[in-house]
């Protein structure tokens, strides 16, 4: 019987980071990765923790916005233009 195939994971040039903060809220930031270089951009977004449901709410709005800052900047980056050349 034959094994099922690994799904192939794509690589991003950009991941959303957090970074534990000493009052227990996480900042999103941007890990950047293009060329051989790599470059953090903060993006002055906070996960609070979930203590209620609002919270959870809130955290799930600022993922969402930190997900559109990553695409934003995917598809206007030249690793856009690069991937689309091929």
């Amino acid at each position: 019987m034959a094994r099922p195939k690994k799904q192939v994971k794509l690589k991003e040039p950009i991941k959303i980071r957090l970074k534990p903060l000493a009052d227990g809220n996480k900042s999103i930031y941007l890990d950047i990765y293009w060329k051989g270089v790599r470059k953090y951009e903060y993006l002055k977004l906070y996960i609070i923790p979930e203590v209620n449901p609002l919270c959870k709410e809130q955290n799930k709005e600022t993922m969402a916005l930190a997900e559109r800052i990553k695409a934003c900047l995917l598809y206007t980056s030249d690793a856009a233009d690069e991937r689309s050349s091929v």
